[in-house]
């Protein structure tokens, strides 16, 4: 009986439709468990050989009688049906091939909404059932852009950054036929944006600086200063009670640093954005930004007032250590060494193995004077040096900057015969007086 059921389902054309397949697995019942695992043994030693002509009735059989067993059955199906396909030359058996690759994937995520762990992550399935939208389907954009979506809405920092680069193509093509405004564009930008930022300080995968430029390059129709201020003057009245909204135009603002440009420091729209959303989110990256707003129109007081308020507030310890080097680059500037040099050190505790604060403080020994002679007074140098020499140490990248430091600081050794008659000689121990009071180590050049 069996075996008359088996030719029966052989006999049966490469393309199912749904209904008839219901109709079949009513009409055979259980099959047997044996006679299963038999052809999920066969079909997968002839996958594993790329073999499809001999996996394809094993294949068929499993599809028909255990479409609830394997998620192997779905993976290996798609892999079988783009090879009829691409091997079809015949249009009209070609269309029927690709019907059944839908089909394929329909079932398995209709099992996958049931069960994930067994069949996959939904959002995943669709998002590949979209790419092979785009190679065999592409006529269908908006069926095509709704499956994008809904797969990364689903897995947001998770997703593939290729989908996430098609998704926002798709949107770009819908508003160059008018089915999406600048504004929706710009938006989806800020979130995908977030979405690829958190990706790469997980994974620091080369596809997600590719997919951000890709970004960034069909967002800039929508995305220069002057569009983005001008469609935020004209919302913020109506919009500036919207938290979310209020943040994603902040992101935005700040990602093309339109409040560092000349031209538009002046636009009062920029400030009210800054301040809305530190007011209405309350969190270290609003009063940070809010902070670097402020110091970009010479109001330091404000800038680091704020500057202060996102250092307290900031958990993340490399976030953190950022925010307290901008502040001591600002206090440096101001000639408040000590409290620059205290600040830089607490960055650079937060951080491990970041140069940046150590050449600050290199930088402010190098610009100090100290000593009342002039063998002497080379000793902040000398440990400038030393600050210069153990950033670049802890951490190679900073070579560039270090090596004309370096360059600057041994032009102002003292000579040989100035360290002479105090008894001085390199490599000789000394302690450096005044403020920077640190142990350094004499260098000389030749008189």
């Amino acid at each position: 009986m069996f075996c008359k059921n088996h030719k029966k389902v052989l006999s049966l054309n490469l393309i199912i439709p749904h209904l008839l397949l219901i109709h079949t697995l009513k009409m055979f019942g259980q099959v047997d468990t044996i006679e299963i695992k038999k052809q999920y043994s066969i079909c997968k030693e002839y996958m594993n050989q790329k073999n499809y002509t001999d996996a394809l009735p094993a294949w068929r059989f499993l599809f028909l009688n255990a479409a609830e067993r394997y998620q192997g059955i779905y993976i290996w199906g798609n892999e079988l049906y783009k090879d009829l396909i691409k091997k079809e030359k015949e249009q009209t058996k070609k269309e029927k091939l690709i019907d059944t690759l839908f089909l394929i994937y329909d079932k398995r995520l209709e099992l996958a909404a049931q069960d994930p762990k067994k069949f996959g992550d939904v959002g995943e399935i669709k998002g590949r059932k979209a790419f092979d939208m785009i190679l065999f389907r592409k006529e269908k954009e908006d069926y095509i852009f709704q499956l994008l979506k809904e797969s990364v809405e689903a897995r947001k920092e998770n997703s593939s950054p290729a989908i996430i680069s098609q998704y926002f193509v798709y949107a770009s093509n819908k508003r160059k036929t008018g089915k999406m405004d600048c504004e929706n564009l710009v938006n989806l930008y800020g979130i995908l944006s977030e979405y690829l930022e958190t990706a790469y300080k997980i994974k620091q995968d080369s596809a997600v600086i590719k997919a951000q430029a890709n970004l960034d390059k069909l967002s800039e129709v929508c995305m220069d200063c002057k569009t983005l201020l001008d469609m935020y003057q004209k919302n913020f009245q109506n919009k500036k009670t919207d938290a979310e909204w209020v943040k994603k135009a902040a992101e935005n603002l700040e990602r093309k640093e339109c409040h560092k440009k000349e031209e538009f420091k002046t636009e009062q729209v920029l400030g009210f954005i800054f301040e809305e959303n530190a007011k209405l989110s309350g969190t270290a990256d609003a009063f940070y930004k809010l902070a670097v707003f402020y110091l970009n129109i010479n109001q330091n007081t404000n800038g680091e007032n704020y500057l202060q308020k996102s250092i307290e507030l900031e958990e993340d310890p490399e976030k953190k250590a950022q925010y307290l080097y901008l502040k001591a680059t600002i206090r440096f500037q101001a000639k408040d060494y000590i409290e620059a040099r205290n600040l830089a050190k607490k960055a650079a505790q937060l951080k491990p193995n970041w140069g940046d604060p150590y050449i600050l403080i290199g930088d402010m020994y190098r610009l100090s004077s100290c000593g009342d002679d002039a063998c002497s007074k080379g000793g902040p140098v000398w440990a400038a040096v030393d600050k210069y020499i153990y950033a670049r140490q802890i951490d190679p990248s900073c070579g560039d900057k270090v090596a004309p430091r370096l360059a600057s600081a041994q032009s102002l050794y003292p000579s040989q015969s100035e360290c002479f008659f105090l008894d001085l000689r390199d490599g000789d121990s000394f302690r450096v007086n005044c403020w920077v009071d640190e142990s350094t180590t004499v260098r000389t050049k030749k008189d």
